[in-house]
């Protein structure tokens, strides 16, 4: 299993590279169009940067009523933590805070040392220590193959295709009658940029989104050798939760191509099938 994993783990690798890659450019160049080739790969290149380094400064904020889940109250919780952490080779651990909530959710915020693992009052009461430590392995996953700074860059980028599509809509809307007359004030490129970029940086992005999640899967294998655990723990939380926004893109129970490229996650189904290949690794 070791070696599937292996190969998995470098095809995804190379996955994040190339959608990474895509996005730097799709957004140094539609800030071209405005700033120029020079500043706008200077701004491509200094806004992610600073993004990171101001959100590792900002200070979490919490839904109401979550509050830091204790050893005392949850020892066998944390002992798998710590067990995970151990083999993850991470110099901190990090909290686990409940979310105040009935349904099964769990997630993680902050980066670097400020990371928190996130869960839901419905999670704990749901799942057992076998898949508990599934899906603490999965979040232990993206703090240790820092998805969350990179999903925070990933952002930059799209935000900087967003801004520049706005800043050409309103000209075109400012210059429509000229254009109209046919007198040429914006570059043709220019305005396929603003139809096509923002459009496509976000289809980039959630594929990023949807990568890094089957790596943290990978990684959490890697960590609980079960991938059995990881899958029925995935098994009970889709039985459980129904995304609103599967909800309103696929309808009549079958799957939409606009639905499957806007979503941030895999399907559930898809994410259980792979973890299946690899217990018949084993």
């Amino acid at each position: 299993m070791g070696s599937a994993i292996h190969r998995q783990k470098t095809v995804r690798l190379v996955q994040t590279v190339l959608l990474m890659g895509g996005m730097v450019i799709l957004a140094a160049r539609a800030a071209a169009l405005v700033v120029g080739p020079f500043f706008g790969w200077l701004l491509v290149l200094v806004a992610p940067v600073v993004t990171v380094y101001s959100l590792a400064g900002q200070r979490l904020l919490l839904p109401p009523g979550t509050r830091q889940l204790q050893a005392a109250e949850a020892p066998e919780v944390h002992r798998i933590l710590r067990d995970l952490v151990f083999r993850a080779g991470l110099d901190f651990v990090p909290p686990i805070f409940v979310l105040p909530s009935g349904t099964a959710e769990a997630m993680t915020t902050g980066i670097g040392g400020g990371a928190r693992i996130l869960v839901s009052r419905g999670l704990l009461r749901r799942l057992s220590p076998r898949e508990i430590a599934g899906v603490l392995a999965h979040e232990i996953s993206h703090i240790r193959n820092r998805d969350l700074p990179l999903f925070a860059m990933a952002g930059a980028m799209q935000r900087i295709t967003r801004v520049i599509g706005l800043f050409l809509t309103i000209l075109v809307l400012l210059f429509f009658p000229l254009l109209l007359a046919g007198v040429p004030v914006i570059p043709l490129q220019a305005l396929l940029y603003m139809a096509v970029v923002p459009l496509v940086t976000v289809f980039v992005q959630f594929a990023l989104l949807r990568t890094r999640e089957f790596q943290a899967d990978l990684g959490a294998v890697e960590l609980t050798g079960d991938p059995a655990g990881l899958a029925s723990a995935l098994a009970k939380l889709e039985s459980v939760r129904r995304p609103l926004w599967n909800f309103m893109i696929v309808t009549g129970g079958r799957r939409s191509v606009l639905g499957e490229l806007l979503r941030t996650h895999p399907g559930t189904e898809e994410r259980i099938r792979r973890l299946g290949e690899l217990q018949s690794f084993d």
